[in-house]
């Protein structure tokens, strides 16, 4: 099939070129990631309250007297720097395929960069107008973590040359990278939803001095976020002082015969 006439006028890239740009890649993709947990942790996601505006009619922050300005140039900077990832990515696919000889599996992993950039803040701007919602910051924070492996993954095919991939650990090794991958996915995907309830539980006792009932109320509030049923059950009972719902009522006693 012939190929469109375009690519073929793309100047030669030497493959020395093509890897310090999928290195960059990877540093782009690590950057954002970075930049994006700090607007998470100093609770500056909602800065910008409207996407892909900043607030509604200025694309750049504002004063705003429910918003510090702190929060909107935290988040607002973490947007202007998708920019500086789409280039860098952008510059990384047009390098791979003026590689020569081109490799397709390289245009493959180095087109998922840009494209990976331009979902995440679609993805992003659906996550602030849910209003950060735990399960969207999750699939917001995993998908970049997706990014920063397949960079990583561009950068190890580069310096395999041509031929098929091929292992350098063994597969026993490759067995526990996925099990952890996977453990630590969760564990991911479970963190937003963790910070959000210990959010909660410090408003609700963080203005209260610490006595009988903020300790049970403590308590009572872990064991509906974390407990299975017959666990919430236990705390209850043990609260209230009596005994669970699911413990066996006494066998009854046998009255001694009269005299």
């Amino acid at each position: 099939m012939a190929r469109p006439a375009i690519l073929h006028r793309l100047v030669p890239v030497p493959a020395a070129v093509l890897r310090r740009l999928a290195i960059a890649a990877v540093v782009a993709q690590a950057g954002i990631a970075v930049t994006g947990s700090v607007v998470r942790v100093t609770g500056s996601g909602l800065g910008c309250p409207t996407w892909p505006q900043c607030f509604p009619g200025s694309l750049v922050p504002t004063p705003h007297p429910e918003v510090a300005a702190l929060h909107q140039w935290v988040e607002f900077g973490n947007r202007l720097l998708t920019f500086a990832v789409v280039l860098v990515t952008g510059l990384c696919f047009l390098a791979a395929l003026g590689a020569r000889p081109r490799r397709p599996r390289l245009v493959r992993l180095a087109l998922v960069q840009p494209l990976g950039v331009v979902a995440q803040a679609v993805i992003g701007g659906f996550t602030v107008l849910l209003g950060l919602v735990w399960w969207s910051v999750s699939v917001h924070f995993l998908v970049s973590m997706a990014l920063v492996w397949a960079a990583v993954v561009l950068v190890s095919a580069i310096q395999q040359g041509e031929g098929p991939p091929q292992p350098v650990v063994p597969r026993a090794v490759r067995g526990l990278v996925v099990t952890s991958s996977v453990v630590l996915g969760a564990l991911l995907l479970a963190g937003p939803k963790a910070q959000a309830e210990c959010k909660t539980l410090i408003r609700n006792v963080s203005h209260r001095p610490i006595d009988a009932q903020v300790i049970a109320g403590t308590a009572r509030h872990i064991a509906d976020v974390r407990a299975s049923p017959e666990g919430k059950e236990g705390v209850a009972a043990f609260l209230g002082k009596r005994k669970a719902a699911w413990v066996p009522p006494d066998p009854p006693r046998d009255e001694p015969d009269g005299a």
